[in-house]
Protein backbone atom coordinates (compact mmCIF):
# COMPACT_ATOMS: atom_id res chain seq x y z
CA UNK A 1 0.00 0.00 0.00
CA UNK A 2 0.99 3.35 -0.56
CA UNK A 3 0.77 6.83 0.35
CA UNK A 4 0.87 9.69 -1.89
CA UNK A 5 1.33 13.37 -0.04
CA UNK A 6 0.59 16.35 -1.79
CA UNK A 7 1.34 20.22 0.30
CA UNK A 8 -1.64 20.80 1.79
CA UNK A 9 -1.61 17.91 3.61
CA UNK A 10 2.10 18.02 4.99
CA UNK A 11 1.24 21.41 5.77
CA UNK A 12 -1.55 19.74 8.25
CA UNK A 13 0.09 17.23 9.33
CA UNK A 14 2.88 19.55 10.10
CA UNK A 15 0.06 20.95 12.51
CA UNK A 16 -1.34 18.13 14.12
CA UNK A 17 2.24 17.24 14.88
CA UNK A 18 2.85 20.39 16.52
CA UNK A 19 1.31 18.71 19.41
CA UNK A 20 1.77 15.36 19.22
CA UNK A 21 0.38 14.53 22.46
CA UNK A 22 -2.48 15.03 20.81
CA UNK A 23 -2.48 12.66 17.93
CA UNK A 24 -0.80 9.80 20.61
CA UNK A 25 -3.88 10.74 22.98
CA UNK A 26 -6.27 10.32 20.12
CA UNK A 27 -4.37 7.02 19.21
CA UNK A 28 -4.61 5.38 22.97
CA UNK A 29 -8.51 6.48 23.17
CA UNK A 30 -9.29 4.29 20.38
CA UNK A 31 -6.86 1.38 21.33
CA UNK A 32 -8.99 1.72 24.64
CA UNK A 33 -11.94 1.03 22.46
CA UNK A 34 -10.95 -1.44 20.62
CA UNK A 35 -9.56 -3.16 24.10
CA UNK A 36 -13.10 -2.88 25.18
CA UNK A 37 -14.45 -4.72 22.18
CA UNK A 38 -12.07 -6.87 22.37
CA UNK A 39 -12.64 -7.99 25.85
CA UNK A 40 -16.52 -8.21 25.33
CA UNK A 41 -15.48 -10.59 22.10
CA UNK A 42 -14.12 -12.87 24.98
CA UNK A 43 -16.79 -13.48 27.37
CA UNK A 44 -18.79 -14.86 23.66
CA UNK A 45 -16.08 -17.22 23.13
CA UNK A 46 -15.47 -17.56 27.04
CA UNK A 47 -11.78 -17.60 26.35
CA UNK A 48 -8.76 -15.59 27.80
CA UNK A 49 -6.91 -12.76 25.23
CA UNK A 50 -4.39 -15.86 24.64
CA UNK A 51 -7.32 -18.73 22.82
CA UNK A 52 -7.35 -20.61 25.61
CA UNK A 53 -10.91 -21.68 27.28
CA UNK A 54 -11.80 -20.60 30.38
CA UNK A 55 -11.96 -23.48 33.17
CA UNK A 56 -15.22 -25.00 33.55
CA UNK A 57 -17.81 -24.26 35.84
CA UNK A 58 -17.13 -26.52 39.44
CA UNK A 59 -21.02 -25.81 40.53
CA UNK A 60 -24.38 -26.25 38.53
CA UNK A 61 -25.23 -22.53 39.85
CA UNK A 62 -27.07 -21.17 36.88
CA UNK A 63 -26.62 -24.13 34.47
CA UNK A 64 -27.51 -23.27 31.09
CA UNK A 65 -25.85 -19.81 31.45
CA UNK A 66 -22.12 -18.71 30.24
CA UNK A 67 -19.40 -18.86 32.07
CA UNK A 68 -18.82 -15.49 34.02
CA UNK A 69 -21.91 -14.62 32.53
CA UNK A 70 -24.67 -14.83 35.53
CA UNK A 71 -26.27 -11.28 35.03
CA UNK A 72 -24.16 -9.59 32.40
CA UNK A 73 -22.98 -7.08 35.11
CA UNK A 74 -19.32 -7.74 34.26
CA UNK A 75 -19.42 -8.73 30.72
CA UNK A 76 -21.27 -4.90 29.93
CA UNK A 77 -19.57 -2.92 32.88
CA UNK A 78 -15.86 -2.64 30.90
CA UNK A 79 -14.84 1.22 30.70
CA UNK A 80 -12.17 3.33 29.95
CA UNK A 81 -9.83 4.14 32.81
CA UNK A 82 -7.89 6.46 31.86
CA UNK A 83 -6.41 7.60 28.55
CA UNK A 84 -3.08 9.33 28.17
CA UNK A 85 -0.97 10.31 25.58
CA UNK A 86 1.04 6.77 25.72
CA UNK A 87 -0.89 4.82 27.71
CA UNK A 88 -4.89 3.43 28.44
CA UNK A 89 -6.44 1.77 30.49
CA UNK A 90 -9.22 -0.03 30.84
CA UNK A 91 -11.34 -1.40 33.90
CA UNK A 92 -14.33 -3.19 35.15
CA UNK A 93 -17.27 -1.64 36.99
CA UNK A 94 -17.65 -4.52 39.05
CA UNK A 95 -16.01 -5.00 42.34
CA UNK A 96 -15.28 -8.67 42.00
CA UNK A 97 -13.45 -8.45 38.23
CA UNK A 98 -10.10 -8.97 39.73
CA UNK A 99 -11.16 -11.99 41.60
CA UNK A 100 -12.08 -13.44 38.15
CA UNK A 101 -8.79 -12.02 36.08
CA UNK A 102 -6.59 -13.38 38.48
CA UNK A 103 -7.81 -15.82 40.17
CA UNK A 104 -8.05 -16.78 44.08
CA UNK A 105 -7.10 -20.24 46.26
CA UNK A 106 -10.41 -21.79 45.17
CA UNK A 107 -11.45 -19.94 42.02
CA UNK A 108 -8.99 -20.30 38.96
CA UNK A 109 -7.94 -17.45 36.80
CA UNK A 110 -10.55 -16.79 34.08
CA UNK A 111 -8.13 -13.55 32.27
CA UNK A 112 -10.57 -11.19 30.82
CA UNK A 113 -7.76 -8.70 29.62
CA UNK A 114 -4.02 -9.47 29.16
CA UNK A 115 -1.42 -8.04 31.14
CA UNK A 116 -0.05 -5.15 29.52
CA UNK A 117 3.48 -6.53 29.17
CA UNK A 118 2.39 -9.57 27.47
CA UNK A 119 -0.24 -8.80 24.23
CA UNK A 120 -0.96 -11.41 22.47
CA UNK A 121 -0.42 -11.73 19.06
CA UNK A 122 -4.84 -10.85 18.45
CA UNK A 123 -4.68 -8.20 20.13
CA UNK A 124 -1.81 -6.59 18.70
CA UNK A 125 -2.80 -7.15 15.09
CA UNK A 126 -6.43 -5.22 15.90
CA UNK A 127 -4.25 -2.51 17.71
CA UNK A 128 -2.24 -2.13 14.72
CA UNK A 129 -5.24 -1.60 12.12
CA UNK A 130 -6.32 1.18 14.44
CA UNK A 131 -3.29 2.77 14.23
CA UNK A 132 -3.02 2.47 10.52
CA UNK A 133 -6.72 4.06 10.55
CA UNK A 134 -5.85 7.15 12.53
CA UNK A 135 -2.41 7.76 10.57
CA UNK A 136 -4.88 7.19 7.36
CA UNK A 137 -7.41 9.52 8.61
CA UNK A 138 -4.86 12.16 9.26
CA UNK A 139 -2.91 12.01 6.31
CA UNK A 140 -6.46 12.19 4.37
Amino acid sequence: MGVELRDEDLERLAERFENPDAVLRTISANLAEEAINLTREGFEREADPYGKTWAPRKTADNAGSNLLVRTGAMRNSWHVGSVQPMRFTIVSGVEYADYHQNGTRVMPSRMMVPHESDVPPRWKDAFDEVVVEIFERELG
